[in-house]
């Protein structure tokens, strides 16, 4: 059963390799000490999964039974869930090792906590003032598809409140249910809306990407809520159109008198601390892990470099190339009405930004 390439992608974001080997190799793991190299192993089979690393308080060790090949898949998949979502410390993770069929899945624990953006170290040589300067650079790939720039998590997750209506436990139900192949959360949202709900936003529920948003601009979450809601509303996806398209609106009331991109400027910040340094989930401190830019490898082979130093060019590369990616339902309480425990009613939309 191999993990999908959209939780491969998650996974590779918070820093951990996901890597295949055959049964054969199983004997040459255990033998590598891997009680101690290893943060978890698990054996596995399609119809059982014992946890044999770590053990518990008592010595015992967790163990699953599965009637199904669907409830084995669905456990994997749970796993590698907990780990994207931070709910297994996934710090502590630098490579997960996956077996095709049945087998064993391992996760290798690193010394340090690793929040780097930086893929790559270059010195570069300064003719002018002869200086040689460390850089770290952040390496973009287009040949296996569009790359992520803030992936999606819960820690990403954006809600807001429904008013105007008063759903009840089967309304709730039928919009949850509405599934369709395509446009799955422009139906939910348009069926608030035919009750006669309209989406409010409310907070960024992770307190840390809160944080650092406020800190990056105090405006930022607002700013983001009305770009998610112009999505919808409007089918583009593309963030300089989303800006234009805000900026007509001018949500937060603005003075645009003198036509002052702020929308555009707030945004082109964001993305360029998204690039070079801040994570969503880890309180981050202001500063450039990858303070010299961006090596993109396009689909032809040809390498571009979009250098910190050209600041205008790198944060026109992004503005130009970023866009919203709406990300699965399935995950991270996206695009369901939730009754909280004060009877008010929920609606969460995701923020992941992918570059083209």
């Amino acid at each position: 059963m191999r993990i999908s390439q959209e939780t491969i992608d998650a996974l590779k974001v918070q820093g951990i390799n996901v890597r295949w080997f055959p049964e054969e190799t199983y004997e040459e793991f255990k033998k590598a000490q891997w009680e101690k190299e290893y943060k978890h192993w698990f054996d596995y089979s399609k119809s059982s999964c014992k946890e044999l690393n770590p053990p518990r308080n008592d010595g015992s060790y967790q163990s699953w039974n599965f009637e199904t090949l669907a409830e084995y898949e669905q456990h994997i998949k749970e796993f590698c869930d907990r780990i994207i979502d931070r709910h297994c410390s996934p710090y502590e993770y630098t490579t997960l090792y996956v077996e095709h069929d049945g087998g064993q899945i391992l996760v290798k624990k690193e010394n340090a906590k690793s929040v780097d953006k930086t893929d790559i170290r270059i010195i570069l040589h300064d003719r002018r003032t002869k200086i040689n300067s460390e850089m770290g650079f952040s390496i973009k790939s287009q040949l296996g598809g569009d790359s992520t720039l803030l992936n999606a998590s819960k820690a990403t997750n954006f809600n807001f409140k429904i008013y105007g209506t008063s759903l009840s436990d089967e309304d709730i139900a039928f919009v949850n249910s509405l599934n369709p192949k395509r446009n799955k959360v422009i139906d939910r949202v348009n069926a608030i809306k035919k009750k006669g709900g309209t989406l409010v936003f409310d907070k960024v529920d992770n307190q840390t990407f809160r944080n650092n948003l406020i800190m990056l601009d105090g405006d930022l979450p607002p700013i983001i809520a009305s770009l998610l809601l112009e999505q919808l509303n409007s089918g583009i996806s593309t963030l300089k159109e989303l800006a234009k398209q805000i900026t007509e609106t001018n949500p937060l009331g603005y003075d645009t008198e003198q036509a002052s991109p702020f929308y555009a400027y707030k945004i082109k910040h964001l993305l360029t601390s998204a690039a070079l340094g801040m994570m969503p989930a880890t309180a981050w401190n202001g500063k450039f892990d990858a303070n010299g830019g961006y090596l993109v490898v396009k689909k032809d082979g040809e390498i571009l470099c979009y250098h910190f130093y050209d600041r205008n060019r790198f944060e026109d590369y992004l503005f130009s190339n970023a866009y919203l990616e709406r990300s699965s339902t399935t995950r991270h309480e996206y695009a369901l009405v939730i009754k909280e425990d004060d009877n008010t009613l929920s609606f969460k939309l995701n923020f992941q930004v992918r570059l083209k």
